[in-house]
């Protein structure tokens, strides 16, 4: 299964001229991801490993990238608020939203 917002080895299943397939497995039926042609390693064939970081583009559409993210998604935190001035409530949920 690839998972989004993780770095996993997947498996080359196919290349193209715009880049490579990678996958799970090389099954059929299971899911792919697109690495795009400017971030493949020279030497990459069908059938060998690739460790990347899954993401979605601007289309919603999963992609995989060889390159190391700047923040990778973290767990939920829990935040207990005692008060705080309301001129500031954006300021906070700016903060939030950025963690």
């Amino acid at each position: 299964m690839i998972q989004l917002g993780e770095k996993q080895e997947l498996v080359i299943v196919k290349k193209v001229e715009f880049g490579i397939y990678l996958s799970p497995s090389m099954e059929e039926g299971e899911p792919r991801v697109l690495l795009p042609r400017k971030q493949v390693p020279e030497g990459s064939n069908v059938g060998g490993t690739l460790e990347v970081f899954i993401y979605r583009d601007s289309m919603d559409r999963l992609i995989a990238t060889t390159r190391e993210p700047k923040k990778v998604p973290v767990m939920t935190r829990t935040v207990m608020i005692m008060s705080f001035q309301p001129c500031l409530k954006n300021i906070f949920s700016w903060l939030l939203m950025d963690m």
